[in-house]
């Protein structure tokens, strides 16, 4: 299967003929920093692509540990609202245990819906399983989990399960490839192990270009830019194109703006 993996990708990369490391006008192809702390995210688009859909407003403790997600958004009246927020819980080791969610219902009052609980079986593993609260009860009830693998502290491989109402099955899994610190491929895999599509990402400058591709066709099925600035840190990414049989969900000339805490 990895055999397998890496000849799609280099039968990906001639077929569209990226070169991955290609420098810029404005320097080297950056390095992304995946670890730089976000304290606003902005969804924008339209007409003129600067009406904000969406925020999303980061707060972190002392330690420098996310501790909130505010998720606003607009309302019936065009209104920007707080609907939903996250809470995260450490323990004493400063891990990460619990993501709870509450989300605001029709009398505006916020109720914990689900909650995730993460577990690190090893040093390089980390096990996150929702689970949705039953409103009268307050029973948890399994429905998905995600195991994610890494390796020299970068994601190598996550793999999602859902709940059948009686045990975990295996609905998909990810895996990732780098090279000069920078992320290059993502392969999607079906339940059966069997390739679905691949998100190649080509550097230059402080720019990347990532394409989409079906396993079994070699144009490209959507296409988005990602801007970084001189430290790394990702500030902008835009949906540049879409074929909307395969992408139903991602609107062209959509962007996500990033802003950062320091």
């Amino acid at each position: 299967m990895k055999n397998l993996f890496f000849l799609l990708l280099l039968l990906v990369t001639a077929s569209c003929e990226i070169n991955v490391m290609q420098p810029g006008t404005n320097g080297d192809a950056v390095v992304p920093d995946a670890n730089a702390r976000i304290a606003r995210k902005l969804n924008v688009g339209g007409t003129n692509g600067k009406t904000v859909y969406s925020e999303d407003k980061y707060e972190y403790n002392q330690k420098g540990q996310l501790t909130k997600i505010d998720h606003w958004g607009r309302n019936s009246t065009g209104d920007m609202e707080l609907y939903n927020y996250d809470e995260f819980v450490y323990n004493d080791q400063d891990k990460l245990i619990q993501k709870r969610s509450f989300m605001r219902n029709q009398a505006g009052v916020f109720q914990q819906l689900w909650v995730m609980s993460y577990e690190y079986p090893t040093l390089n593993q980390q096990i996150e399983t929702q689970y949705i609260i039953e409103a009268n009860t307050k029973a948890l009830f399994p429905q998905h989990r995600i195991e994610t693998v890494m390796e020299q502290g970068k994601k190598a491989r996550v793999v999602q399960y859902y709940h059948t109402g009686q045990l975990f099955q295996k609905s998909q899994e990810t895996v990732y490839r780098y090279e000069g610190g920078r992320l290059i491929a993502e392969q999607n895999l079906n339940s059966n192990g069997g390739a679905s599509t691949v998100l190649q990402y080509a550097y230059k400058g402080r720019t990347a270009k990532v394409e989409e591709f079906m396993a079994s066709r070699p144009e490209s099925i959507s296409e988005q830019s990602f801007q970084y600035d001189s430290r790394g840190r990702l500030i902008r990414t835009e949906v540049t194109k879409v074929n909307p049989i395969y992408c139903i969900a991602m609107a062209p000339n959509s962007a996500t703006i990033y802003e950062y805490v320091d």
